[in-house]
């Protein structure tokens, strides 16, 4: 009998212990559950939103700028109006990029360094977005006393330039630097002994159809240039697209 008692009692003991190791269990498991709950109840963001491009330039107490646009109160830089010579021989003003997206740079026809490969970016973007009729391209170049609308033509021909969406323009050369400089904030000077014969940028720059600077991105660097394809699928998204609507009198074909 004293056999079968200690047996009981051990027992009692086994599930004594058991049952409190179960305990201990749950209180941790409480414990670690309820605040993670809890968080993501109150604090969870909810799916991502959609990406967005960011814009440049809100003007206020350290920039000032005869053109702006505000947007979600805040007034954004904008690109100031420009009538330029285009290589077709039209003249080209922001009125030709009218609700466009557009990409933006500074070159010269004679130039040995970084302008045949920022050409050759934005001849890549080109045919990308071949179907994408809302994105355009603008080239200025810095040369103009060279680079008249006839070499243009002769320079978008020799690199299968769509003159319908790529416009290169020349003018003078102060409207050129004034563009530059205070349109999209890129340098542009004389060159040195060091630098090409003109010092101008080598950054490609996206505007929206506000004429807002949205980016500036490297046309010397391929993933930099992949950046320019992917913010401009993004930023096509803040545009949502006008379907035409036709009416069929018969839509089941009766």
């Amino acid at each position: 009998m004293a056999q079968c008692k200690d047996f009981l009692g051990s027992n009692r003991i086994s599930m004594t212990t058991a049952a409190n190791a179960r305990n201990v269990f749950t209180a941790i498991f409480i414990a670690l559950i309820v605040p993670v709950a809890f968080f993501m109840y109150f604090d969870y963001p909810g799916p991502p939103k959609s990406p967005k491009v960011k814009r440049f330039f809100p003007l206020g107490d350290e920039l000032s700028s005869p053109y702006s646009k505000e947007v979600r109160d805040t007034l954004w830089h904008v690109v100031p109006p420009f009538s330029f010579k285009g290589h077709s021989g039209k003249q080209i003003t922001e009125q030709t990029f009218k609700d466009k997206i557009y990409v933006v740079d500074f070159f010269f026809t004679r130039c040995p360094g970084i302008c045949p490969k920022m050409t050759a970016a934005i001849k890549g973007l080109q045919e990308k977005l071949t179907d994408e009729k809302d994105v355009m391209f603008l080239s200025h170049t810095v040369d103009p006393d060279y680079d008249t609308p006839k070499v243009l033509r002769r320079y978008a021909k020799r690199h299968g330039i769509d003159s319908t969406r790529w416009h290169l323009v020349t003018g003078s050369m102060d409207s050129l630097t004034m563009m530059s400089t205070k349109g999209y904030f890129l340098s542009l000077k004389p060159g040195t002994e060091e630098t090409e014969a003109i010092d101008h940028s080598g950054r490609l720059v996206l505007v929206d159809k506000d004429r807002i600077i949205r980016g500036f991105y490297h046309g010397t660097d391929p993933d930099d240039v992949n950046r320019l394809l992917e913010d401009i699928y993004i930023l096509k998204m803040e545009y949502p697209r006008r379907e035409k609507l036709e009416y069929n009198a018969n839509p089941d074909g009766i």
